[in-house]
């Protein structure tokens, strides 16, 4: 299946309707977020007063940094009418830039041997991740993710969509430069039973 630019669009695997935005790609993490982790980590009474069990929460922070840099699948609309690589988020990063500049999604190399590139592309997900430890953040995320109908948080299976914004940036290559669009990546990944 195509869109009107002939670009690939990929069904969901989680049969999640997404909605088209330019410059907006959706990847589905292949790793389980581990429900037991989240349940022996952050803690409801029954006023919805969050808790968060610091030991168990490090172990909850390295499941979900798993969940976003581990195998992803690009779902929805494509950036290019050619197949792409399954792979991490860097990688699909990288075969955005190589479309741009090179008009294809295979000339990877040039970017994914980047170190200064690679080192600033995961900042992104060390800063997602580091604002967990905010505790009002925390609170919010936990809030606006968890809340039933009924008002009361609830830990349980679910999905979850953490965005990774990337500003535009001009590439020189050889002689020209390429200016490279801002966008936006949305990573759903799942809570469920591990066991």
């Amino acid at each position: 299946m195509t869109d009107i630019s002939n670009n690939i669009i990929y069904p969901s695997f989680f049969k999640i309707n997404y909605e088209d935005t330019k410059n907006t790609f959706y990847l589905e993490s292949l790793t389980l977020s581990n429900l037991k982790l989240w349940k022996k980590s952050i803690l409801i009474d029954t006023s919805n007063n969050i808790t968060v069990q610091h030991k168990e929460f490090s172990k909850l922070i390295i499941n979900l940094k798993a969940c976003l840099t581990e195998k992803l699948l690009l779902v929805n609309n494509s950036f290019t009418n050619k197949p792409l690589l399954l792979g991490n988020i860097f990688l699909y990063y990288c075969q955005y830039l190589s479309q741009h500049v090179f008009n294809n999604p295979y000339t990877i190399e040039p970017f994914m041997q980047n170190k200064i590139l690679k080192k600033s592309f995961f900042s992104f997900i060390d800063n997602l991740i580091d604002s967990l430890y905010n505790k009002e953040y925390l609170d919010k995320f936990i809030v606006s993710n968890f809340k039933n109908n009924s008002e009361k948080i609830v830990l349980c299976t679910s999905h979850l969509q953490f965005n990774i914004f990337i500003p535009s940036t001009t590439i020189n290559f050889v002689s020209d430069n390429y200016t490279i669009p801002e966008s936006n990546w949305n990573i759903t990944i799942l809570i469920g039973n591990t066991d």
